[in-house]
């Protein structure tokens, strides 16, 4: 007779609603044993899925799914996801972050600088692990065939959007940043063709306008590529292609070491594959910044 898996035992991060669906574990049938297992390993995920979409990843009905609330003494699934949503969302907020790994007592300082050392490894190889080469073609091909490429990554993500839109520029000279200071981001979607292609970059927490924007550009017809660190987001809806990155951080903030190194991989192999164009356009930059004077050693 198979026994049930255990989980580990509740740790300092986890909320109210986790631990009230903990002690359901040993008074629930096994269809919501296997719900409540769910949620308790992937509730972070749990908050943005559709009963559908919970029921297929969990491996019961939809049924199964919308009844389990009631066990919680709610009287339906959304009162149930949203009360999950703002607690998820407590857990996300950087003072909650620092206080929850300062209290993990890291040790010395040459044990805590190894520690985010292999943690950033980590964050590379679990990023890596969630490439498809199916996913990674295709954004190649929407960013050579766009007629244009329009970035937008809002707060802790505007870095990686500088980033990108600085190396296409270089490159493909065919890219805007959007930016939300001056209102110019009206302008940008006035000029959104469907032949263009809407960049985007937004991970826990999620800014709306990040995702307004992409929203916005796919219903003018328009490709879209993100990075996210969830397969299913906000973002979601309306990417053609979502990159995942492990963006796990051991202080107040994400850390997106995958996701400059998956930029760098993107548009390496777009400058590979489009090399006398990308060769003519480095070429004439280099020239400009040669007159210019503006490095020490040309």
């Amino acid at each position: 007779m198979k026994t049930r898996r255990e989980l580990p035992e509740p740790s300092a991060g986890q909320t109210p609603i986790l631990l009230r669906i903990r002690k359901l574990l040993a008074q629930t049938s096994k269809r919501q044993h296997r719900v409540a297992t769910f949620f308790l390993e992937n509730f972070e995920n749990a908050v943005f899925m559709s009963i559908p979409q919970l029921a297929e990843a969990a491996g019961v009905s939809t049924s199964t799914i919308a009844r389990f609330p009631q066990l919680l003494g709610y009287g339906n699934f959304p009162s149930f996801q949203k009360d999950l949503q703002q607690e998820v969302k407590q857990q996300l907020r950087p003072p909650y972050r620092l206080a929850r790994n300062q209290s993990r007592g890291l040790g010395k300082i040459e044990k805590r600088a190894r520690r985010y050392c292999e943690q950033h490894i980590y964050d590379l190889q679990k990023t890596y692990e969630g490439v498809k080469s199916e996913d990674f073609e295709r954004a190649i091909n929407l960013i050579i065939r766009s007629r244009w490429v329009w970035v937008v990554g809002m707060r802790g993500s505007h870095a990686l959007a500088h980033d990108f839109n600085f190396k296409l520029r270089q490159i493909l000279r065919k890219s805007s940043l959007i930016s939300l200071g001056s209102g110019d981001y009206l302008d940008s979607l006035v000029m959104l063709r469907p032949e263009d292609l809407v960049v985007g970059f937004s991970f826990s927490r999620f800014t709306r306008s990040t995702v307004d924007l992409v929203r916005a550009g796919k219903e003018r017809g328009a490709k879209t590529l993100t990075f996210s660190d969830r397969l299913v987001s906000p973002l979601t809806p309306y990417s053609d292609v979502n990159f995942v990155i492990h963006v796990k951080g051991l202080t107040f903030t994400n850390a997106y070491v995958g996701a400059f190194s998956l930029i760098n991989c993107l548009l390496g192999e777009v400058s590979t594959r489009t090399k006398r164009l990308s060769v003519r356009n480095l070429q004439d930059l280099d020239a400009q910044l040669l007159k210019g004077n503006i490095f020490y050693f040309g």
